[in-house]
C-alpha cells in the first residue's frame, strides 16, 4: 500500500519542523479512496492543521479522481472517502460531511468507527 499511497507532511516555516501528516490512498480497481493516518503534535491542534491536513487530502482526492475518471458510479459526481475514526474524534469527521457507517469495531487496540464521506467532485463556492 505504502507505494500507492500519498503522503502530505505539514512543517513549520523556517525551521521545517514536521508537525502534522495525512495519509490517502485508492485500492487499485475500487471506487474510493481512505483517508489514513492523520496525526497532528498535540501542541499544535489548537491552529486546526488537522482540518487544513484533511482539507487538503480532500482536494488531491477531487483532483485525483477528476484526472483518473473515479466516481461513485451510481451517484455521478461524488466520490467517496473512507476514514476508520477513533471513537473520541468521529465528530471532527462529522464535521466535513463523514457519516458513520456500520458498528464499532476494534483496530489497533482502540474502538473506532467507520466513516464514509460522499464527496462532490467539485467543491462547494465559497461564500
Amino acid at each position: 500500500m505504502e507505494d500507492q499511497a500519498t503522503h502530505f507532511l505539514l512543517r513549520l516555516t523556517p525551521s521545517l519542523v514536521p508537525v502534522g501528516t495525512i495519509r490517502g490512498f485508492k485500492y487499485p480497481g475500487k471506487e474510493f479512496y481512505k483517508l489514513t493516518r492523520l496525526a497532528v503534535l498535540r501542541e499544535y491542534r489548537k491552529y486546526r492543521f488537522g482540518r487544513a491536513l484533511v482539507e487538503r487530502l480532500h482536494d488531491w482526492v477531487r483532483e485525483d479522481a477528476l484526472r483518473h475518471g473515479s466516481g461513485s458510479g451510481s451517484t455521478a459526481g461524488l466520490v467517496d472517502v473512507i476514514a476508520h475514526s477513533q471513537i473520541p474524534v468521529k465528530g471532527f469527521y462529522a464535521k466535513f460531511g463523514y457519516e458513520p457507517e456500520g458498528p464499532e469495531f476494534d483496530e489497533d487496540g482502540d474502538p473506532h468507527q467507520k466513516m464514509i464521506l460522499h464527496m462532490p467532485l467539485q467543491p462547494s463556492p465559497v461564500a
